[in-house]
């Protein structure tokens, strides 16, 4: 499983935006592992100015609750770049925001085993495809 992951991951950027520093830390040495290029911010606005700096973001990992400030603001300018996005939160699903229940959500604490299989599903769609915000994938 992992080499499929290494070649689906070789130079694609992934955007983590985390608050909790052992889970950014792990998130980010997973993915440079398996050959992803990996920025990390933990606030809300140092992710908006990331997102707006590069168009070369494959992916986002993404805390729904950065320091106690949602980050809605975030989702909603990935999802306006159509950038795939995998939530991860110890807050239950009621957290969550209605308009971003169907995005792909991982709970805290997880492993790498646990992500990495996501991560992968969701780099290797079609770069054609959009993800829409409520999951579906379409031409």
């Amino acid at each position: 499983m992992e080499n499929a992951c290494k070649s689906v991951l070789r130079d694609r950027h992934v955007l983590i935006v985390e608050d909790d520093a052992l889970v950014g830390i792990g998130l980010v040495n997973c993915l440079e592992e398996i050959g992803a290029e990996v920025s990390w911010t933990s606030d809300v606005g140092s992710a908006i100015i990331a997102i707006e700096s590069t168009s070369l973001i494959s992916l986002a990992i993404v805390d729904i609750n950065l320091n106690g400030v949602r980050s809605d603001p975030v989702l909603d300018e990935l999802i306006a770049r159509n950038i795939p996005i995998l939530l991860c939160t110890g807050y239950d699903s009621s957290f969550i925001g209605d308009r971003y229940r169907k995005i792909l959500c991982v709970a805290k604490p997880f492993t790498r085993n646990k992500v990495i299989p996501i991560v992968n599903e969701l780099i290797a769609i079609d770069p054609d495809s959009v993800i829409s915000v409520n999951g579906t994938i379409s031409q």
